[in-house]
C-alpha cells in the first residue's frame, strides 16, 4: 500500500470566474471602507492650501526688492596736473621720484637759471635808476643848487655889463675909421654872445625855482612801470627755474630720475612729470543705456575691482554723462513694420550703448590704482519682484512692439 503525506491539503484551485469576480468585490470592499475612513475636512485643507500658496507666491511678487544696475568700471584719478617748462634751460636736478607723494607746491625739480638771474639784476639796477631820478624831480632844486642859477645870472650880467658899452664905443670908433672892422665885429659879436648867455641864466633860474614839470613826472613814472614789469617777469622766469608741484598727490611718471641732464628747449613746454591726486579716486561706469534713467546723482554704488575680488569698495554717483557712447561695435537693425511695407529704418541695439557715470570711492591709503577694472553695482532703490522678473520683456514690448504699433 502507498504511503500518504502528511499536513494539510492545498485548496482546490479556483475558476478565473470566480476569482475576478472575488478581486473587484475586495477592491470595491477597500474603496468603500476608506472612503468611510477620509474625514470630508482634508479635501477643504488641500483646497485652502493651494489658495493660500498661490496668495503667498502673488503677494512675493509685489514685495519691494532692492534693485540695482551697473557695468565694467574703470578708475581714474581725481586730479592729474602736467607739469611742463615754461623756461628754456638745461634740468640741473631732479628732487623726486616715482611714487613719491608730494606736497603742493614743493620743488620737484630746478634748472639751471643763470641767464634768468642776470637778466633779474639787470632790470633791477634800472629800475632802481629811475626810481632815483623821480624822487629827484618830486623833491625839487636844492638851496646849492638855486644859490648857483643865481650866480650864473649874476656873471652873465657882469659880462653883459662890460661888453654891452664896449659895442658901443667900438661902434662909435668905428664910424671915425680910428678902428679897424675885425676889432668892430669882435665886440659886436662879444655883446651878443653875454646877451645870450645871460638868457640862458635867467631862464635856467626860472627853471630851478619852478621845479620839475608835470609831464616830466609822468613820463619818468611811466618808465618806471615799464622797467617795474620786466623786473616782474624776469623774477618769475627764475621762479619758474625751480618746478613745484601745483597739486599735492603721487609722482606717476616713470624713471622721472632720467630728466637730470635734459635741455628743455624755449616754447616747447617739456613735460617733465605727470602727478595725481588719488585719495578720491573715481570710476567711471558704463551703464547700458536702457538702465541709464535709474540712475540718480548721490546714488550709493559698490565695486569690485579685478585686483580686489574678496573685496568691494563703496562710493556715491558724482555725475553722469550727457550723452551715450559706444561700447562695443554698434549694430544697426533692420526693422520692418507692417504698417510701413518697404520702409526699412536702422535702430541702434540697445546693448551696444552706454552712458558714463562717474563715481567717487575714497581712497585714502591710495590702494586703488588708476586704470583698474572690474564691475560696478549701482543702486537704483526698492522695485516690486514682478518688475525685477519682467523688466526686460516689459521694455521689449513697449519699445520693440510699440514701433509694429500703427
Amino acid at each position: 500500500m502507498a504511503p500518504t503525506a502528511t499536513g494539510p491539503r492545498p485548496a482546490p484551485p479556483v475558476p478565473p470566474a470566480d476569482r475576478d469576480g472575488r478581486g473587484r468585490a475586495a477592491r470595491e470592499a477597500v474603496g468603500a471602507a476608506s472612503t468611510r475612513r477620509r474625514p470630508w475636512w482634508r479635501a477643504g485643507l488641500r483646497w485652502f492650501l493651494r489658495g493660500g500658496l498661490a496668495i503667498a507666491a502673488t503677494a512675493v511678487m509685489f514685495i519691494p526688492y532692492p534693485y540695482h544696475t551697473g557695468g565694467s568700471f574703470r578708475f581714474l584719478p581725481a586730479s592729474r596736473v602736467e607739469v611742463r617748462s615754461e623756461v628754456e634751460g638745461l634740468v640741473d636736478k631732479v628732487l623726486v621720484h616715482e611714487g613719491e607723494w608730494v606736497k603742493a607746491g614743493q620743488p620737484i625739480a630746478r634748472l639751471s637759471g643763470r641767464t634768468q638771474e642776470r637778466n633779474l639784476k639787470s632790470s633791477q639796477a634800472k629800475l632802481e635808476e629811475a626810481r632815483a631820478q623821480l624822487q629827484l624831480l618830486k623833491a625839487g632844486p636844492k638851496p646849492e643848487e638855486i644859490e648857483r642859477a643865481r650866480a650864473d645870472v649874476s656873471t652873465a650880467e657882469t659880462s653883459l655889463a662890460w661888453s654891452g658899452p664896449r659895442a658901443e664905443r667900438y661902434a662909435e670908433l668905428h664910424r671915425q675909421n680910428l678902428v679897424s672892422d675885425q676889432d668892430y665885429e669882435n665886440a659886436v659879436r662879444q655883446r651878443d654872445i653875454d646877451t645870450a648867455m645871460l638868457e640862458e641864466a635867467r631862464a635856467n633860474m626860472r627853471l630851478v625855482q619852478s621845479g620839475a614839470r608835470r609831464e616830466q613826472i609822468q613820463a619818468l613814472e611811466a618808465e618806471i612801470r615799464s622797467l617795474q614789469a620786466l623786473a616782474d617777469n624776469s623774477r618769475m622766469d627764475v621762479e619758474s627755474a625751480t618746478l613745484r608741484s601745483p597739486i599735492a598727490g603721487w609722482i606717476v611718471t616713470p624713471r622721472v630720475e632720467e630728466l637730470a641732464g635734459t635741455y628743455l628747449k624755449p616754447g616747447q613746454r617739456d613735460l617733465v612729470v605727470q602727478i595725481e591726486d588719488a585719495r578720491t579716486i573715481r570710476a567711471e561706469v558704463e551703464v547700458p543705456e536702457e538702465e541709464v534713467m535709474s540712475v540718480s546723482l548721490g546714488a550709493k554704488v559698490e565695486v569690485a575691482p579685478w585686483a580686489f575680488h574678496d573685496v568691494s569698495f563703496k562710493g556715491t554717483v558724482v555725475s553722469i554723462a550727457p550723452v551715450a557712447a559706444t561700447n562695443s561695435a554698434e549694430a544697426s537693425t533692420t526693422v520692418q513694420g507692417p504698417s510701413q511695407a518697404g520702409s526699412q529704418v536702422a535702430v541702434s541695439g540697445s546693448t551696444d550703448r552706454v552712458v558714463r557715470v562717474i563715481t567717487e570711492i575714497p581712497n585714502p591709503d591710495g590702494v586703488l590704482k588708476t586704470d583698474m577694472t572690474g564691475y560696478a553695482k549701482i543702486a537704483t532703490g526698492h522695485r516690486p519682484v514682478w518688475d525685477v522678473l519682467f523688466r526686460p520683456i516689459i521694455r521689449w514690448l513697449k519699445v520693440r512692439v510699440w514701433y509694429w504699433i500703427p
